[in-house]
């Protein structure tokens, strides 16, 4: 908040206006006639002219200090008025050490074990830290946002199905993936626009000195499949934007990387092969997609 100390220009008023000058006049008005024979009168004339020139600026710097004071008093509470309204739709949040955790299961108590045998179980979990984060949102009827910004995060998240049976009978089948992902620094964006039948969203992060792995494994009677990736990038980002009119949504999403380097392997029974490579980009590497859901 902006804070103007207007205490000063007061105190300069006040003392302007206890100057004896007044007095002064006086005192040279009762001069002039005890010693008018001695002293020319032309000379206290003169004086007297610029005594009473003395006392007018003295009147017009006081009032110019007053009407400069009250300026600046209500320029601070204007100033004061807005900064509060602008506290009032944003929220500040500062963390450290934070720690998140959360999972997810198709165990339910109003399920048999019939369903869980033709629809099978899943669960998942995801666990996350970062050792510093600041946020900040704001939110209105038909716009929100926010801005995260944090060092030193990381992040696991795992999910896992089981089932017995498919639409052909007895099929036991797992399927499993797990994603990692560590970054010196990053930050994250977000906006919603709109209302419930027509609105927007719009999200970008960037993150620096990212490490990221992923793994998925498929087992059933019918395939084996492995694979996994793992990649670094100095700097990587990426930019999200959708718009939805009555159900109809259209994304595009771009990213892009700078001094990246991956690499993944693969082992699928099913297609009989095995594949392994490896990328880096010195440069920045770009992409882009569009997918639209009706």
């Amino acid at each position: 908040m902006t804070c103007i100390n207007t205490g000063r220009l007061k105190d300069a008023e006040l003392l302007l206006q206890t100057l004896p000058l007044s007095q002064l006049y006086q005192d040279l008005q009762k001069l002039q006639k005890v010693i008018s024979d001695v002293i020319q009168p032309h000379v206290l004339s003169q004086l007297s002219r610029s005594l009473s020139l003395l006392q007018t600026k003295q009147q017009q710097l006081c009032t110019h200090l007053k009407t400069s004071a009250t300026a600046y008093e209500n320029m601070e509470s204007s100033l004061s008025s807005k900064a509060k309204a602008i506290s009032d739709h944003l929220q500040y949040q500062t963390y450290t050490m934070d720690h998140s955790m959360r999972w997810h299961t198709s165990f339910r108590k109003d399920k048999s074990l019939f369903s869980y045998l033709q629809n099978g179980v899943c669960a998942g979990i995801y666990a996350g830290l970062d050792v510093v984060k600041f946020s900040v949102g704001f939110h209105e009827t038909y716009a929100q946002g926010n801005l995260s910004t944090s060092v030193g995060s990381a992040s696991v998240s795992g999910d896992a199905k089981f089932s017995l049976y498919d639409n052909q009978g007895f099929s036991p089948s797992l399927t499993v993936s797990l994603v990692a992902k560590a970054a010196l620094a990053q930050a994250v964006a977000d906006i919603h626009l709109g209302n419930s039948y027509v609105y927007a969203d719009g999200e970008a992060s960037v993150g620096v000195g990212v490490v990221k792995a992923e793994g998925t494994a498929v087992l059933n009677k019918e395939e084996l499949t492995l694979k996994g990736e793992v990649g670094a990038a100095a700097v990587q980002g990426e930019v999200k934007g959708s718009i939805t009119i009555l159900g109809v949504s259209i994304t595009a999403t771009g990213t892009g990387e700078l001094g990246a380097i991956g690499a993944g392997a693969e082992f699928s029974s099913k297609k009989g092969e095995f594949s392994f490579g490896a990328k880096g980009s010195l440069l920045a590497g770009l992409g882009f997609r569009v997918k639209v859901n009706y």
